[in-house]
């Protein structure tokens, strides 16, 4: 299509590895949908930066966890850029715990945001998606779906989850001409990380060949290939950027 009409929608797109994917795909051509659930000056000011590469942004808040949420983003969107081609699922939430610590609100306000919310959205687009016969999908996921990772057993479950989900996507929606994939990066240097237990973060890069934290660029160049037409022949697949 030409490039003013296609729109991606980035959840949490206002900070860390979103606010780097939305850069990255305007670059590439895409306007971009700003999702934010409570810092509004961020996302806006992500909006402006994409704006300023010559594209069309929005920032829309909502709490991508919540149906009645994602129905009011989605038709503002539609109101206001059209339809939505692409969707990168990145909001996430992380809450450290082990087994014995893990509580079940905590259990299922994790699941709630990284399990149930992309499935919320890929329904929301899907659609608008179905009814032309293309689009683009991109999970972001986590190292910790396919190794059990650091953070917790809710966390673990809900990349796990999101990984497996991907896949059967794929095959399920690619005969449409949609594509879907996901990312799973290892530590990557945002926000969260910067408040991480010192102790923690030197033990999981010691087990890292790379030996540093993955930057959120990184992360958004893989997401903005998978969401080009050079990634026509790409779908199904999880990709690691774990350091070696």
């Amino acid at each position: 299509m030409p490039s003013e009409d296609r729109t991606i929608l980035v959840t949490g797109g206002g900070r860390g590895i979103g606010a780097a994917v939305c850069s990255a795909l305007a670059r590439d051509g895409w306007n971009v949908v700003v999702n934010y659930r409570a810092n509004r000056s961020a996302a806006e000011h992500v909006a402006e930066a994409v704006q300023r590469l010559g594209r069309r942004s929005l920032a829309v808040e909502a709490d991508v966890s919540v149906p009645d949420d994602v129905a009011r983003m989605m038709t503002r969107v539609d109101e206001q850029l059209g339809p939505v081609l692409g969707l990168v699922n990145n909001a996430g939430i992380s809450l450290r715990a082990t087994t014995a610590t893990q509580t079940r609100d905590e259990w299922h306000r994790t699941l709630a945001v990284d399990l149930s919310a992309p499935f919320l959205c890929v329904k929301a687009v899907l659609p608008g998606m179905l009814s032309r016969k293309q689009g683009c999908i991109v999970n972001i996921a986590s190292i910790a779906g396919l190794t059990g990772g650091n953070i917790g057993p809710a966390y673990a479950a809900a990349k796990g989850g999101l990984i497996a989900a991907t896949r059967y996507m794929a095959r399920d929606l690619l005969p449409y001409g949609i594509r879907v994939n996901c990312v799973a990066p290892t530590l990557t240097e945002t926000d969260m990380v910067v408040r991480m237990d010192p102790a923690l973060k030197e033990k999981i890069l010691s087990g890292s060949p790379l030996g540093r934290l993955i930057q959120v660029e990184e992360v958004a160049e893989v997401v903005r290939f998978l969401a080009s037409d050079a990634a026509s022949a790409v779908s199904g697949e999880c990709i690691r950027l774990g350091g070696g």
